[in-house]
């Protein structure tokens, strides 16, 4: 009788007391042997089995080989489960790894603001997202600190690594700055690239611009304090100065004043023309802005965007437009679009604008744009980058009402 037989009797009951013990004994031994097989992690247990039979040994009875055979059939069973089993935790272990090394950090960016995006390109040259939104960040609030080169390497997960180049120095003196843009927060490695000027650089008496935050204090104190720090400046230093006018002049009438003054302009502040305005009551007719202006003139490389949605956005394009090159004037009309178009496309970059804290809304863009857009560009001061003798040369004139400097560096 095979050993399949005689379990078929065992589960139909119709064995005898002796047989039945011997096969619960059988079962018994090979749940042992199938629990130390799982705790052991031992699939080579039974090999020595094979080796017995190829010696020679003799196993005794009919139902010991049948024994020994169930044993063997329960090991490769087993073995096969495992293997089954490694195959798939294997499998599964490799494609979670895959997933967290390839796909996990794309996925991850798609929720940040991604300064390597690709907004335009011609030819072989792109521009990404964060040199457009920094040059036209930094020509709205930074004058005498443009910067529309930005070098990025993406790490995955919402981290960046960038390299604010600078392009141009009046100075001789370069310096490149780096940091990282880390699931929408910038950090950089000198935190006054980006720092605007202060509140009170530019003075515009209340009677000519309202601004009732800044009043009638300047960031040097009195005009005649002012003064005295325009003289204590040194000779071969270059400076970057304030100039805020005794008047408030639109862009035809200050291009014909800046040129007949020999003045290099670099950069002009603009206010809000009042729309309520009323002379008979006494209303100021301009109101100021968080120090926001344009370049005048200088020195831009070229840049690519939808030019569609933002005509002459770089200062680039708005330069090459000009046809007086001998004095190199943009026209008003497109200067105003230039201006126009940086106002509307900082409004869009929502993202931009709050990873570096900006107080100024969407809507105080938009509102600023229609005001340029319906008066024109209306400017109550300027900035350039000059020395001690050019400098006071400009104090002097009678457009002047005051003068804050800061050195170059």
């Amino acid at each position: 009788m095979t050993y399949y037989e005689l379990i078929e009797l065992y589960k139909n009951g119709k064995l005898d007391s002796k047989q039945k013990k011997q096969v619960e004994e059988d079962i018994e031994r090979q749940d042992a042997i199938s629990e130390y097989l799982f705790e052991q992690d031992e699939l080579s247990v039974f090999s020595g089995l094979q080796d017995s039979e190829a010696e020679g040994d003799t196993i005794s009875t009919e139902t010991e080989r049948e024994s020994e055979r169930f044993s063997k059939m329960i090991h490769a069973a087993i073995r096969k489960t495992f293997i089954k089993m490694g195959v798939i935790v294997g499998v599964t272990v490799l494609a979670v790894v895959c997933f967290i090394i390839f796909a996990s950090p794309q996925i991850v960016d798609k929720f940040y603001y991604d300064p390597s995006e690709i907004v335009g390109s011609e030819n072989d040259s792109e521009t990404n997202r964060l040199s457009l939104d920094l040059a036209v960040y930094s020509e709205l609030f930074l004058p005498g600190t443009y910067r529309q080169n930005v070098n990025v390497i993406g790490n995955g997960n919402g981290k960046y690594d960038i390299a604010i180049v600078q392009n141009t120095s009046v100075t001789d003196t370069f310096t490149d700055v780096a940091g990282t843009v880390n699931k929408g927060r910038i950090i950089l490695y000198d935190a006054n690239l980006l720092t605007r000027p202060t509140g009170n650089a530019f003075v515009p008496a209340d009677d000519v611009v309202n601004d009732h935050m800044i009043g009638d204090v300047g960031a040097f104190g009195s005009w005649e304090n002012a003064l005295k720090e325009l003289q204590e400046l040194h000779d071969d230093d270059f400076y970057i100065a304030y100039v805020t006018l005794s008047h408030v002049m639109d862009y035809s009438n200050f291009t014909v004043w800046a040129e007949k003054n020999n003045i290099d302009v670099d950069w002009c502040a603009i206010c809000q023309k009042n729309k309520f305005y009323d002379a008979k009551n006494d209303e100021t007719e301009y109101l100021s802005l968080s120090n926001i202006g344009f370049i005048y003139r200088g020195s831009c490389g070229q840049l690519f965007y939808n030019t569609e949605k933002y005509p002459l956005l770089s200062q680039y394009d708005t330069g090459m437009m000009t046809g007086e090159e001998e004095k190199w004037v943009v026209s008003e009309d497109n200067m105003k679009r230039h201006v126009v178009s940086m106002l509307r496309f900082m409004a869009d970059e929502t993202e931009f604008c709050k990873m570096i804290e900006m107080d100024e809304s969407a809507d105080d863009f938009h509102s600023l744009a229609d005001n340029v857009e319906e008066y024109g560009l209306n400017i109550y001061g300027f900035a350039v980058v000059a020395q001690k003798d050019a400098i006071l040369g400009i104090s002097n004139l009678d457009e002047v009402a005051y003068i804050y400097t800061r050195i170059m560096r």
